[in-house]
């Protein structure tokens, strides 16, 4: 038990680190964060679920966290099962086997 509570803590931690580490890198992008939760939620109250649908530019910056950020790089390969192509022409093959590390393409 102890490990699977160490195991979701760190996930989170460092999810909060690399949406910190945007927002630093990205001034622009926290203005407009701050702007729709001032907007939406004011300095009255604390959020709520409710405020979700309401504050689609949060909800996109949150997944383009977890899309983007880095958590496990090194945890899992992937590899393709047969020779893949690009598109229809197989302009770029990749060959079977490949082991690709996926948070490099991200």
């Amino acid at each position: 038990m102890k490990d699977l509570f160490s195991a979701g803590t760190e996930t989170s931690s460092t999810t909060l680190l690399w949406a910190i580490l945007y927002m630093c890198k990205f001034p622009d992008v926290q203005k407009k964060l701050q702007e729709e939760v001032d907007r939406v939620i004011g300095n009255k109250r604390l959020p709520s679920r409710a405020d979700k649908q309401n504050m689609p530019y949060v909800e996109a910056f949150t997944n383009e966290t977890h899309r983007k950020a880095s958590l496990l790089p090194m945890s899992v390969y992937h590899a393709t099962a047969k020779d893949t192509g690009s598109d229809d022409n197989n302009a770029y093959v990749i060959g079977c086997c490949l082991h690709v590390l996926i948070y490099l393409l991200l």
